[in-house]
């Protein structure tokens, strides 16, 4: 993507609410659009639709509170909590379905498979692979310590995990990392992507490890010099672009080329609060970012210096999520608010 020099696209939001009472730990929308399901720090599983505004549905998922929800293209929800367990709900009727054991206290990580064929999870130190009836797939050793991130290839073929010090991809089917890499540092998640040249991991020292793929004997690119921890990190859908969020600050890696090694990022600084969610579109090139103090921009890569909409929410954004048609950003706030913005471009 070029920056370009010609005045900016102009876009309106148009925004409704609903509450949900509790903090909000996780969004994920139907493959339909049609309904995002939220889950909250009191354990609850909140269904709110797009076409009515309002709360569908709502109930008492996981004992101890809810940690993660992730929506199958095959319309299979699946949620996780501090209970342990991996719940399963029935299509229409969110019925509770099958309970799975995660293998530890807390279920942390959920990830379908972009295909649907397979369910991810993380507990502490297990990784586990579901059919999506709920039978056991794979199960491979434990890691070293407890899984920090999951991330697919957007093929499906390759699932990256992430743990103190280590990264590894695995491929759907057998019960061996294809390839390990090792680092110094602990990491606090992971993102591969889309197209699977990078594998990236934010550390705990302030930085990133970058590994380009397939991977050579050398040293991995680090980038570093963030203000603090990166709290946040997504792909754009073609690779082109990897956005990260430590501090107030947007930092956008550019990743075709040569890049990002020897490359300037895009700084975004137009937000006053720490940052604590970024998604970029599922197929367009909108980027959304959130702070603490509420504050929701809406970026466009090739007119970087100001966003090209913005969205004053009440509260502390805990999760962002666009709709599967990316018209619609789901909005989760820390003290319970979900709020649904419709970006359109005039």
């Amino acid at each position: 993507m070029r920056i370009l020099s010609t005045k900016p696209p102009v876009f309106r939001c148009d925004a409704w609410s609903v509450v949900c009472d509790e903090h909000i730990r996780a969004l994920a929308w139907s493959p339909d659009g049609a309904q995002v399901a939220a889950v909250t720090a009191a354990g609850e599983l909140c269904i709110a639709d797009v076409s009515t505004r309002s709360l569908v549905h709502r109930q008492l998922a996981h004992r101890g509170g809810a940690l993660c929800a992730t929506w199958s293209t095959n319309g299979i929800l699946a949620t996780g909590g501090e209970d342990g367990g991996i719940r399963l709900w029935q299509p229409g009727s969110f019925a509770p379905g099958r309970e799975l054991e995660g293998g530890s206290n807390w279920v942390e990580h959920l990830a379908w498979s972009p295909g649907g064929e397979w369910l991810a999870s993380g507990a502490g130190r297990h990784l586990r692979l579901w059919t999506p009836d709920g039978s056991p797939g794979v199960r491979f050793a434990d890691h070293e310590s407890t899984v920090a991130g999951l991330s697919w290839r957007s093929d499906g073929a390759v699932l990256a995990t992430s743990c103190y010090g280590k990264v590894r991809l695995f491929r759907p089917g057998t019960n061996e990392p294809s390839e390990t890499f090792a680092h110094k540092s602990p990491f606090g998640g992971v993102a591969l992507s889309p197209r699977g040249r990078y594998v990236v991991a934010p550390t705990f020292d302030n930085s990133m490890t970058c590994w380009k793929l397939p991977f050579r004997e050398r040293e991995p690119l680090q980038m570093s010099g963030y203000p603090g921890r990166i709290k946040t990190l997504t792909w754009s859908a073609d690779s082109e672009w990897l956005a990260t969020g430590a501090g107030p600050t947007g930092i956008v890696w550019r990743c075709t080329g040569k890049g990002p090694a020897g490359t300037k990022p895009l700084m975004l600084t137009t937000h006053e609060g720490v940052l604590t969610a970024m998604q970029f579109q599922g197929k367009g090139s909108l980027l959304a970012s959130a702070s603490a103090t509420g504050e929701v921009f809406i970026w466009h890569l090739g007119y970087p210096d100001a966003p090209v909409a913005r969205h004053d929410f009440a509260q502390a954004v805990s999760a962002l999520a666009w709709s599967p048609e990316d018209q619609t950003l789901a909005i989760a706030g820390a003290d319970g608010a979900l709020a649904m913005l419709r970006v359109r471009r005039e």
